[in-house]
């Protein structure tokens, strides 16, 4: 049987490729480096000052532009770093799937051909006296074969066609020299080289401004420049040193007319087009985004509704599990077992359900909305299926005991459905987590009250841990040490259910007694941060709708039960901790929220005995276990009662302190309080969210996942949390 499941981070990068993508668009990153010599003869200025025009002209088209002046020493030596330095820089962009890049390098100066065998050679203006400087651009025109990203050659030299020869490997490198070989070009000047390419650009510059705009690309720049109007007195020379696409020159195109420009909002007939490929991985999406990017017609919208991969890999994974031998059938207990195969049986029923509707309705043209209709509902269905159908796989594997041995990772890793199924990331934090060792610094003995981020800088947010200037120099490496693995976790790969931004960068600031780390928020939000604690405090202008509360909550305990699943607990579930950012619009994106704060969170093996630090507004979050003197080490159970308090405010939409008490009654007792919480919840919140709402609250506050007896890996605490919360909460996590 074949289905399809979405890859949701896959789809999202492709479109983000697809952005603003128009007819002529192509590069999003265009950077021009300006080569001449160094020295103070009077042509070499002249080169220097017409390269500058150029250089003019390209950052009037919004490129980068940089120069480099050959030193009369180690000249060799300091060109090639120089260009490697470059090449490597453009080609990042394209492994790191930024977007596509150009690298124009520009040579104005003196070229030779006294290399035996007629290659290119470059020299400065003869100094009297002096031994004469040679840079065999040859040798460093081989080191362009590296890079990933196309390449234009621009060669204001004597000799300049003898760099045309021709690689052997893919990409696109071209070259544009004044004259062909044995030829030599006009000196700086009216007629020079550069002062036509000046000239030719510089119209195709006005023309973007105007309808009748024509593309630029190398090709067609040697044609113009061949023309009469040019009125070069030399041949110039155009040879594809590495052919790339085939017959798609290398354009030279102004970036912000591609960036201003957007995709038409198309009212049409809707094409859709099944494109298949025997891998698909970020260098795959690269290609395709490129590919799809290029020589789109006019009035033509582009949009990756789905990216879908047979369902094999699950199917495969199923017929295996009887196999005790095999690593997933030895990892999963029975009760995983039978969740795993009750949901595969739905996806075979719903396929099979949609087959039959589809064989009994006749292809006529008045009912194809319908059937569109019933297709689109389909796959809505079918993506959910597999999603539960894949986290039942996740959670039954990294809560199982087979994993608690680094032997027992790497097995799982080197099954092929754990990488196609998005586990195996799951599996490689887990196993650093493992391996990462212990400490026995407590949290609460060594942190100082939270402060509630309201604002970023830029478009990184900053996490401040402060600690007490009186602590002992080996206790503050012992809180580095947690630091240190808390920002090595908070960078590795993870799955979106983790709700995490992705930690850049830490240090430590002494002099002020505090850790800082740094965060990267997403491109597609402003930096402006709001708590969840600050829009419960906001009133009803920064309310979310009853369907995003519901979202919300269930992404907060998804993130919960992601995080449980590697085996660390966080320790500070607050309304403090969940943060929100705006979007282009300056609107609060309640679609995308984070748990963040780890307070020194560690693995949940490690003890966090300390001295006590009472602050009423966090007492109220944590577990009576977890409050006075002589509290219990912190657990996955008191991470859970946490959460159930924060859904507690979702669902009321109060402050928890208004709630339970704290607020009115100076001292309040943790009975007393505990007793007005469990009050609201069982009278007030089914009013407002409902049955199952309010059974899963209960569940994380009465304790009711942890069972009689459990294993080393508390599999059976992840299956009541999974039954008792995650599956209640599901239920209205799609509401409109």
């Amino acid at each position: 049987m074949a289905a399809e499941t979405v890859d949701t981070d896959l789809r999202e990068k492709l479109n983000s490729h697809l952005k603003g993508a128009s007819p002529g668009s192509y590069y999003k990153h265009v950077r021009v480096s300006l080569l001449f010599w160094d020295g103070d003869s009077e042509n070499g200025r002249k080169f220097q000052n017409e390269g500058r025009c150029l250089g003019d002209l390209f950052g009037r088209f919004g490129f980068e532009v940089d120069e480099f002046k050959i030193p009369l020493e180690l000249s060799q030596l300091s060109l090639e770093t120089y260009i490697l330095k470059e090449v490597e820089a453009a080609s990042r962009r394209m492994v790191e799937g930024t977007g596509k890049s150009l690298l124009i390098l520009h040579y104005g100066g003196h070229g030779s051909d006294v290399d035996r065998d007629g290659r290119a050679v470059w020299a400065p203006e003869p100094i009297p006296g002096a031994v004469q400087p040679l840079v065999t651009w040859y040798a460093i025109q081989d080191q362009l074969e590296k890079s990933e990203a196309d390449i234009l050659l621009m060669l204001d030299c004597c000799f300049g066609a003898s760099a045309g020869r021709a690689g052997t490997k893919v990409g696109r490198i071209e070259l544009i020299s004044a004259t062909a070989k044995r030829e030599k070009t006009p000196p700086p000047g009216p007629w020079s080289f550069t002062n036509a390419v000046i000239k030719v650009l510089g119209e195709t510059l006005a023309n973007d401004y105007m309808t009748d705009r024509e593309d630029v690309t190398a090709e067609t720049l040697h044609r113009r420049l061949l023309h009469m109007e040019a009125k070069l007195p030399a041949t110039a020379s155009h040879v594809v040193l590495r052919a790339g696409i085939p017959g798609r020159s290398i354009r030279i195109r102004p970036l912000y007319f591609e960036q201003d420009m957007q995709q038409p909002d198309v009212k049409g007939p809707l094409i859709r087009l099944l494109i298949r490929t025997s891998s698909l991985d970020r260098s795959k999406i690269n290609e395709l985004a490129i590919w799809l990017r290029s020589d789109i017609p006019s009035d033509v919208a582009l949009e990756v509704e789905s990216i879908t991969d047979t369902i094999g890999s699950l199917q495969s994974l199923i017929t295996s599990l009887p196999n005790t031998n095999e690593p997933v059938g030895r990892a999963l207990s029975e009760d995983s077992l039978s969740r795993i195969v009750s949901a595969w049986n739905d996806i075979c029923e719903l396929v099979e359900q949609y087959r039959r509707s589809r064989q009994q309705v006749p292809r006529t043209q008045s009912l194809f909305s319908i059937l569109e209709s019933q297709a689109r509902k389909f796959l809505t269905r079918l993506e959910e299926e597999n999603s539960y159908l894949i986290e039942s796989v996740e959670q039954g594997i990294l809560n199982s005991s087979y994993v608690e041995s680094e032997s027992g990772i790497d097995s799982l890793l080197k099954t092929p459905e754990m990488e196609t199924l998005g586990i195996a990331d799951q599996l490689r934090l887990l196993q650093f987590i493992l391996c990462s060792g212990g400490d026995n610094v407590d949290e609460q003995e060594h942190s100082t009250k939270l402060q509630a981020p309201r604002h970023g800088m830029g478009h990184i947010w900053k996490e401040e841990k402060i600690y007490k200037q009186s602590l002992e120099r080996e206790d503050v490496l012992q809180i580095e040490q947690r630091i240190r693995r808390i920002a090595k976790l908070m960078e590795a790969a993870k799955s979106k259910k983790f709700h995490a931004l992705e930690c850049i960068s830490w240090f430590h600031d002494d002099g002020q007694h505090k850790f800082i780390l740094e965060f990267q928020i997403p491109p597609t939000h402003n930096p402006t941060c709001w708590s969840l604690k600050d829009i419960l405090g906001a009133g009803t202008k920064k309310r979310p709708t009853l369907g995003q509360r519901f979202y919300v909550a269930y992404a907060i305990a998804e993130a919960v039960l992601h995080w449980h699943s590697v085996q660390w607990v966080h320790q500070s579930i607050t309304s403090y901790n969940i943060i929100f950012f705006e979007d282009k619009q300056s609107k609060i994106d309640y679609a995308n929220c984070f748990l963040q704060q780890f307070d020194y969170a560690r693995p949940k093996q490690e003890p966090s005995i300390g001295r006590y630090v009472d602050d009423i507004q966090y007492n109220v979050y944590r577990h009576p276990d977890r409050q006075g003197p002589s509290r219990q080490g912190h657990t996955k159970l008191h991470d859970i009662y946490s959460l159930g308090v924060v859904l507690l405010e979702i669902g009321l939409w109060e402050d928890v302190c208004i709630t339970s008490g704290v607020k009115k009654i100076k001292d309040l007792t943790v009975t007393q309080m505990v007793h007005n919480l469990h009050d609201a919840a069982k009278k007030r919140l089914p009013h407002y969210m409902g049955r199952d709402y309010q059974e899963a609250v209960l569940a994380c506050l009465n304790s009711e996942c942890d069972p009689e007896l459990d294993d080393k890996a508390q599999s059976h605490l992840a299956e009541l949390f999974q039954k008792l919360v995650m599956d209640k909460l599901r239920k209205n996590r799609d509401l409109r």
